[in-house]
C-alpha cells in the first residue's frame, strides 16, 4: 500500500485549530483546499505523531472495509490486501468519496451508523412514539438522514424538528411519508404553505414598487413608489437604497427561499398545491423510490467521480469498471457490519440491502474532453459512462446474489426489475459515443449482454444521479455551476480562478498556451486597471488623479476589490478629491453620492472596468473563443431547461435509484416542465422560477459631474425625509446595558487569527468592540485592546460608526493579506481595515466595502430579506441577523413614534384575522378602534365577510 500511495504525491497543509493554534495535515497534491476541508469535516483525517494525516485515514478506512468484506463472504481472504490497497488509492486520488457516517463507522466512532439514510415505520400515536424518537435521535446523531413512514403526531413532529436542529442537522434531514391522511398534519402544512404563498405575493409587489422608485432616480414619483413599498412592509434601509437608485429585487427571492425551505422540510409530502411550488427535496438517495425503501431499513451511498478516469485524450475503462466493483463490495460489507438503530430496522436491513453509487463529474468530464453539455456527442459520452458504471454494478451485485442471496425487492417485484435491466441493456447497445468514449460504450454493451443471464440482484438500488452530500463539483445530470469561482490566488489575495476542467478542455481543443491565457483572462480578470476600457490607469491620470492615488487604486484592485471599492474616497483620500476635483466635503469623504458617477463614469463604464479587472466568470463569452466552442464552456446559468431534460432522458435508463434535476423555469412553464421531467423518470425535481417583475428602465443621457452632484444632493434630501436618524447630543454618554447582545466573528488575516467581539444597544446600534488576537507581542495586543476601548467610548458618546469606518478602512500595515472565516470579506490591507470593513458590512449595510454580498455567500439560500432585522432587532444582534436561524419569523405592525413629551402608550398585541390582506398578502388584517378592518402592514381597508 505504501508504494501505491507514494506515487500520488503528498503535501503538508496548514489549518487553524480550535484553540487558536495551527495544525498541519498531510493531504494529496492534487486536492484543492475545498477538497481537504470537506475531508476534514467528514472525519477522514487521523491524528499521527507528525500531525493529522488524510493518508492514514484512507488506509484505515480501506483496511476496515476489506476486513468487513472478507467477514461478510463478499471477498475471498486472499484478495483482502489487494482490495485495501486499491481502495486506499482511489480514496486518496479522489475517484471515490465516502460519506461521513460510513467513515465514522469504519474508524470506530462511538454511536456512528454507516447508513446515509434510514427508514423506520412510525408507530401509532401513543407510548411507542417515545421509543421511535430515541431511534430517530440515534439515526440523526450518526449523520444519517431519517425517512419516516407513517403519520407522526403533531407533538412528535415538533420534537423531530427540534431534535434535528439541536444536532445541527436542520429539518431537511427528515423526510415523512404519510401513510394516512392525518387532517391535523395536512392542515398545519397547508397553513405554512399559504403563508409562504402570501409572502411571495407581497414580495413581488414590494419589488415592483422599489424598482420603480430606483428607476425614478430621485424624480417626483420616487417618493410615492417608495412610500407604497414601505407601507407594504419594506425596510427603511431598502427604501433609502431604492430612492438612491441602487436597488435590486430581493423580497420575492426571499419568499421563494421560504417556499424552498418548506418543500425541503419534514412536511414535504403534504400537498403544496396552493403555493404552486412543485419543488421536492433533492435527496441523493431518493426516499420516494420503492427500490430504495421498499421496507424499513438503511441505505448506504458513496460517490464516484467520473472525471478522475479521464487522462488527456484517453479514458481508463478498466480502472472505472474495477472501481465500481470494489465500491459495491465495500458498501455490501458496510451493510453487514452495520448495527441497526432498532430491531425493526435490523430485520429490514438484511433484506433490503439498499446502496447507491452517486455519479459525480459527468459535466466536468465532458468539458475536459471538449464536448458540449448540450450536444448529441456530449449526451452520448455521458450515456456511455453511465452505462458502464451501471452495468458493472449490476454484474457484481448479481455475482454477490448468487453467493449470498437475493434482496427481497427482487423477489417481490422480479418482473419489473427484469424489465428495467432489459431496457438498460437495449439503451447501452444504441449508444454511439465519440472518442475517447467509444471504448467505454462498447465495454458497457458487452457487460449488459452478459447481465441478461442474471438470476437476481443482491441490492435494491445501485446507481443514482443526484448531488452528493459534500459534492465538490456538479453531480448527476447537473451542469457545472461555476467556471471561474472566487478562490485564494497564488499571487496573494482572492479572485476568480478558472477551474482546471475548463483549462483541460481548451487544451483538448488544440488551443496554444498563450491563447488559453488570453481566453482565461476574460473569466478570471487581469487584477489591474492597466489597459481597462473606459477606466484605465492612463485615463484616470488624464482625469487628474495623482500618481499616489493611482498606485493605491491599482493595489486595491490587485487585492480583489471591485472598481467601486478601489476608486473610493477611503483609498484616494478626501483631500485629493477636494483639491483636485473640487468636491464638497461630504462627497469627498464618501458620505454622500456616488463618487464614480460624480466623476462622470457611467454604469456601463464601471461594469466594463470590473469585467476587465476582476473577470466576468463566464468563459463562453470570451472574445477569443469561436462561436462553435462557446457551448462547451457554458455554465449552469446559460444552459436551458430543455438541454437538462434531454440529458436526464439520456441517463434515465441507467438510473437504478434517484434521478435529480434542477430546471430554470418561468411561472408559465413550471407545470409543463414538471410533467415532462416526471414522465422521463426524474424522481426529484427543483424548479427555479424567475419572478422578477417586468420593468424597463428609461434611457437617459449620462450626467455631467455637475449634474451628478446636483442629483446626489436631491437624493440625499429625499433619503433624509424617509429615514429618521437619532444622534445623541455632544457630551452625553450612553452606556450599554449590563446584559447586552452582539456577536463574535472569528477570522484570520494574513494567517493571524482575530476575534472581533461586538456589544449592542437594545435597538441594535453598535456600542462597543473588543479585538482579541493570538501569537502577537504583548505591546501589540495592548495597543489593540486600548484602541478598541477608545473606539467603544467614542461610540457611546455618539460618534457615528461611519466616521470610524471612513478613517480606518484601507489602512495598510502588517499583518495583512487573505481573510479566512468571513463570508463577505476576502482580503484586508491591515487588521484595522478588516475590523472596520466587517463592522460596516454588518451594521451599516456598506456592500461597497465587501468583496461578496454576505447574503449571496450563504450556503443555505436565505436571501437578504429573509430576516426582518427591524422587527427582530430587540431579540437578536443586528450584526448577527444575516446568519439568523431559518425558523425566526417576526411580523410586527408599524406604529408612528410618539411625540416628544407625550405620555407613553401601553402596547397591545392585535388579534389578526386568519385570511391574508388582498393587497400585500401579509396576515396582518385586524379590526381597528372604529370597528373597520384594515391591514397593519400596508394600511389597506379590507371588506370583511
Amino acid at each position: 500500500m505504501t508504494d501505491a500511495l507514494d506515487q500520488l504525491g503528498w503535501r503538508q497543509y496548514t489549518i487553524d485549530s480550535w484553540d487558536g493554534d495551527t495544525e498541519t495535515v498531510l493531504a494529496p497534491d492534487r486536492w484543492s483546499d475545498a477538497d481537504i476541508a470537506a475531508a476534514l469535516a467528514d472525519g477522514l483525517a487521523i491524528e499521527t505523531a507528525a500531525g493529522l494525516s488524510l493518508r492514514a485515514g484512507a488506509e484505515a478506512v480501506s483496511v476496515a472495509l476489506a476486513g468487513w468484506a472478507v467477514a461478510a463472504d463478499a471477498l475471498p481472504p486472499e484478495d483482502e490486501a489487494a482490495f485495501a490497497d486499491r481502495f486506499a488509492v482511489m480514496l486518496a486520488f479522489g475517484a471515490i468519496r465516502l460519506e461521513r457516517p460510513l467513515i465514522q463507522a469504519t474508524l470506530g466512532q462511538p454511536g456512528a451508523v454507516a447508513y446515509s439514510a434510514c427508514c423506520i415505520d412510525w408507530p401509532d400515536h401513543g407510548p411507542g412514539e417515545a421509543e421511535a424518537l430515541m431511534t430517530a435521535q440515534r439515526v440523526l446523531s450518526g449523520g444519517a438522514s431519517l425517512v419516516i413512514r407513517g403519520a407522526p403526531s403533531a407533538d412528535a413532529m415538533d420534537a423531530l424538528e427540534a431534535l434535528a436542529r439541536l444536532l445541527g442537522r436542520g429539518a431537511s434531514a427528515i423526510r415523512v411519508h404519510l401513510t394516512a391522511q392525518d387532517p391535523a398534519l395536512l392542515g398545519r402544512s397547508a397553513a405554512r404553505a399559504r403563508l409562504a404563498a402570501a409572502a411571495l405575493h407581497g414580495g413581488r409587489a414590494i419589488d415592483t414598487d422599489l424598482l420603480a422608485a430606483a428607476a425614478a432616480k430621485g424624480g417626483p414619483s420616487a417618493l410615492r413608489d417608495a412610500g407604497r413599498a414601505r407601507r407594504r412592509g419594506a425596510l427603511d434601509s431598502d427604501v433609502s437604497a431604492a430612492v438612491s437608485g441602487v436597488w435590486e429585487a430581493s423580497y420575492a427571492d426571499a419568499a421563494r427561499d421560504d417556499i424552498e425551505r418548506l418543500a425541503r422540510s419534514a412536511w414535504i409530502d403534504a400537498p403544496f398545491a396552493c403555493t404552486g411550488a412543485l419543488e421536492r427535496a433533492r435527496h441523493a438517495i431518493d426516499p420516494d423510490g420503492a427500490c430504495a425503501f421498499g421496507a424499513p431499513g438503511g441505505a448506504i451511498a458513496a460517490s464516484l467521480d467520473a472525471s478522475a478516469f479521464l487522462n488527456g485524450a484517453t479514458f481508463d475503462v478498466a480502472a472505472l469498471e474495477l472501481a465500481v466493483q470494489d465500491l459495491v463490495i465495500a458498501l455490501e460489507a458496510a451493510h453487514w457490519a452495520s448495527m441497526a438503530p432498532s430491531e425493526a430496522i435490523a430485520e429490514g436491513v438484511s433484506a433490503t440491502r439498499a446502496i447507491a453509487i452517486r455519479i459525480d463529474g459527468l459535466a466536468a468530464t465532458l468539458m475536459a474532453a471538449g464536448l458540449a453539455y448540450d450536444s448529441d456527442e456530449g449526451r452520448a459520452a455521458a450515456a456511455a459512462i453511465a452505462a458502464l458504471i451501471s452495468s458493472a454494478a449490476v454484474e457484481i451485485s448479481g455475482a454477490l446474489a448468487a453467493n449470498l442471496g437475493m434482496c427481497d425487492a427482487w423477489t417481490a417485484d422480479r418482473k419489473a426489475m427484469e424489465t428495467r435491466l432489459r431496457a438498460a441493456g437495449e439503451a447501452s447497445r444504441a449508444i454511439t459515443a465519440p472518442a475517447p468514449f467509444d471504448a467505454v460504450g462498447a465495454r458497457a454493451a458487452e457487460i449488459w449482454q452478459g447481465a441478461a443471464k442474471l438470476r437476481g440482484l443482491r441490492h435494491a438500488a445501485l446507481v443514482s444521479f443526484a448531488p452528493s452530500v459534500r459534492g465538490r463539483q456538479a453531480g448527476g445530470c447537473e451542469p457545472l455551476a461555476d467556471i471561474a469561482p472566487f478562490v485564494p490566488r497564488t499571487d496573494g489575495g482572492v479572485g476568480r480562478r478558472l477551474v482546471t476542467t475548463a483549462a483541460h478542455g481548451l487544451r483538448a481543443l488544440g488551443y496554444a498556451p498563450g491563447d488559453i491565457l488570453a481566453i482565461a483572462a476574460h473569466a478570471e480578470g487581469r487584477r489591474s486597471l492597466d489597459g481597462a476600457p473606459q477606466m484605465s490607469l492612463e485615463m484616470l491620470a488624464r482625469r487628474g488623479f495623482p500618481d499616489s492615488s493611482l498606485e493605491a487604486i491599482d493595489e486595491a484592485v490587485r487585492d480583489g476589490f471591485p472598481v467601486r471599492s478601489a476608486i473610493h474616497a477611503a483609498v484616494i483620500g478626501a483631500e485629493v478629491l477636494r483639491e483636485t476635483f473640487g468636491l464638497p466635503d461630504d462627497v469627498a469623504a464618501g458620505r454622500r453620492g456616488d463618487l464614480l458617477r460624480t466623476l462622470g463614469f457611467s454604469d456601463t463604464d464601471i461594469a466594463a472596468a470590473d469585467a476587465w479587472a476582476q473577470g466576468t466568470g463566464a468563459l463562453h463569452e470570451a472574445p477569443g473563443l469561436p462561436a462553435h466552442h462557446a457551448g462547451i464552456f457554458a455554465d449552469a446559468t446559460s444552459i436551458p431547461a430543455d438541454a437538462r431534460l434531454a440529458m436526464a432522458q439520456t441517463l434515465a435508463p441507467f438510473a437504478f435509484g434517484a434521478l435529480s434535476l434542477t430546471l430554470p423555469a418561468s411561472a408559465g412553464e413550471r407545470e409543463h416542465l414538471a410533467a415532462r421531467a416526471h414522465a422521463m423518470g426524474v424522481t426529484s425535481i427543483r424548479l427555479l422560477e424567475d419572478t422578477t417583475p417586468p420593468f424597463v428602465m428609461a434611457e437617459e443621457e449620462e450626467p455631467t459631474p455637475e449634474a451628478a452632484l446636483a442629483a446626489a444632493s436631491t437624493v440625499e434630501v429625499i433619503r433624509e425625509r424617509i429615514v429618521e436618524r437619532i444622534v445623541s447630543g455632544p457630551g452625553e454618554r450612553h452606556r450599554l446595558p449590563d446584559r447586552r447582545k452582539g456577536y463574535i466573528q472569528k477570522s484570520s488575516v494574513g494567517g493571524h487569527k482575530v476575534y472581533l467581539h461586538t456589544g449592542e444597544y437594545d435597538d441594535g446600534a453598535l456600542g462597543e468592540i473588543f479585538i482579541v488576537m493570538h501569537k502577537e507581542g504583548a505591546a501589540f495586543r495592548s495597543l489593540m485592546n486600548n484602541f478598541a476601548i477608545a473606539i467603544s467610548i467614542g461610540l457611546q458618546y455618539g460618534v457615528p460608526l461611519e466616521e470610524f469606518v471612513d478613517a480606518f478602512v484601507f489602512t495598510r500595515f502588517e499583518p495583512a493579506g487573505e481573510v479566512k472565516g468571513n463570508d463577505s470579506i476576502r482580503h484586508a490591507t491591515s487588521i484595522l481595515d478588516y475590523v472596520f470593513r466587517e463592522l460596516a458590512v454588518s451594521y451599516l449595510e456598506r456592500s461597497d466595502l465587501a468583496h461578496v454580498d454576505p447574503f449571496a455567500a450563504r450556503g443555505d439560500g436565505i436571501g437578504r430579506m429573509a430576516v426582518d432585522a427591524e422587527a427582530a432587532v430587540r431579540l437578536m444582534s443586528r450584526g448577527f441577523a444575516r446568519q439568523a436561524p431559518e425558523n425566526v419569523v417576526m411580523l410586527t405592525p408599524r406604529t408612528p413614534p410618539a411625540a416628544k413629551g407625550a405620555e407613553p402608550r401601553s402596547r397591545t398585541v392585535p388579534s389578526y384575522e386568519k385570511d391574508p390582506c388582498p393587497a400585500c398578502g401579509h396576515f396582518t388584517v385586524a379590526r381597528d378602534t372604529a370597528g373597520a378592518f384594515s391591514c397593519a402592514a400596508c394600511g389597506e381597508q379590507v371588506k370583511h365577510a
